[in-house]
């Protein structure tokens, strides 16, 4: 057997010659559970990044991701600073690593429960769709006072 659209290029195709492919583009969003964005059937990585400045004299930052669902690798103005396993993991960047103006890029990714929770799967009842995480923390390694900044570009 051989399956060809009826009408090549016509709206009641009835076969997709190419995988489905989308571009997106990243946009300012709240830092809510990936199902409340609309994103409740994706599995995969999406990265977050934002901006902020730091006085000179931070030996250290720790940043803290309250409610991660999946995993995240932590960047510094484009390098690796460390990787969360889970939700109440902690990435210490150390002064070296910082500058007074920063780029934070947080990349998240959570497993394929999103994708198999609409299918007729063994797997589609095994966890609720999740990913992404609801708040970040910066805490500045500062004595005797530290400060905690809300990082939610």
């Amino acid at each position: 057997w051989a399956v060809s659209p009826a009408r090549n290029g016509s709206a009641d195709a009835g076969v997709l010659r190419d995988p489905l492919r989308w571009n997106t583009v990243p946009q300012p969003v709240r830092l809510l559970p990936w199902p409340e964005l609309g994103l409740g059937d994706y599995s995969g990585v999406a990265r977050y990044t934002t901006r902020f400045t730091l006085p000179s004299s931070v030996p250290f930052v720790e940043l803290s991701l309250g409610g991660l669902a999946g995993t995240a690798r932590v960047e510094i103005n484009g390098a690796t600073a460390g990787h969360m396993l889970t939700a109440d993991a902690v990435v210490r960047i150390d002064a070296d690593q910082l500058s007074e103006e920063n780029t934070l890029t947080v990349e998240v990714a959570n497993t394929l429960s999103n994708f198999y929770a609409h299918l007729p799967s063994p797997y589609s009842t095994m966890q609720m769709p999740s990913g992404g995480f609801t708040s970040a923390h910066l805490e500045l390694g500062v004595l005797p006072i530290d400060v905690v900044y809300a990082v939610d570009g």
